[in-house]
């Protein structure tokens, strides 16, 4: 239906997720909502995809996740990747030389997995993180006995490296990394993290060629977010709507405002939009 939106696409932490990791149930009566009025749910997050809610994925309103902040699009009904604008073992290698003597963890994100190196993400604890998600990276995380360079080069196809550091100093250094490396560029999506990514993925390129993908236009689809990292998307949507708790920068460039996260603010609107 021409005008119509047919697409949903939201960031899962502290956007369509409650504080503690949950979905709320007012958000899962909207997907409930959604699938009756055969619209799209596309989650979109700077998690892999292996770390995505299960409930979430085999929703029948879900068909297609974004992961690792647009990096990969994938068919979660099939497993297959669609679209991919990977980092890659090269330049991976290249920012971890770099950054080997900073104090940051060094998270890499590849086959659907998020891995780290067990002596460099020991230091979790000291990075100021609120209980809450330390908890929740200390169970996502796949914690290996293997040297970072080592992960990195058993798992070349490299979607994301995150790291998360606990002073200006050691964000300075990251920054000033990424910018000597051609194609990376770096958001983040917590306060005491960066990310970075090849330069094509964000979850705004993801969104266009999903909704390239799908035949919808993206004056027609709205989308959902709180961090810098949600910035591409909420401004490629034609309706960007930011909760209540999202970054001052994601407010401003909000179409829209609604509840916070623990408010279900996310299924709240929708089901008012589909009112």
């Amino acid at each position: 239906m021409a005008g119509e939106r047919r697409l949903a696409f939201s960031d899962m932490d502290s956007t369509f997720l409650a504080s503690d990791k949950s979905i709320p149930a007012g958000n899962m009566s909207a997907l409930d909502l959604l699938a009756r009025r055969r619209w799209g749910f596309v989650p979109c997050t700077g998690r892999a995809l292996g770390a995505m809610p299960r409930e979430l994925l085999s929703h029948s309103s879900v068909h297609l996740a974004i992961s690792c902040n647009g990096a990969m699009v994938s068919d979660v009904r099939t497993g297959t990747s669609l679209r991919q604008a990977l980092m890659g073992e090269e330049r991976t290698l290249a920012l971890w030389e770099a950054l080997r003597d900073v104090d940051c963890t060094f998270d890499v994100f590849a086959d659907g997995l998020s891995m780290a190196d067990g002596e460099r993400f020991s230091r979790i604890g000291r990075y100021g993180i609120d209980g809450q998600n330390e908890r929740w990276l200390r169970v996502t995380r796949t914690v290996l006995d293997q040297r970072t360079d080592d992960i990195i080069r058993n798992h070349p196809n490299v979607e994301k490296v995150t790291l998360y550091l606990g002073s200006d100093e050691a964000r300075s250094a990251v920054r000033a990394a990424v910018a000597r490396i051609p194609g990376l560029r770096c958001t983040s999506s917590h306060p005491n993290n960066l990310e970075v990514g090849d330069e094509r993925a964000t979850k705004g390129e993801a969104l266009l060629w999903v909704c390239s993908h799908e035949g919808v236009d993206p004056h027609d689809v709205v989308a959902f977010g709180d961090s810098p990292n949600d910035l591409p998307m909420i401004e490629a949507a034609g309706d960007g709507v930011a909760v209540a708790n999202a970054v001052p920068q994601v407010l401003r460039a909000a179409d829209h405002v609604c509840g916070t996260n623990d408010e279900a603010g996310v299924g709240a609107y929708l089901e008012a939009l589909l009112a």
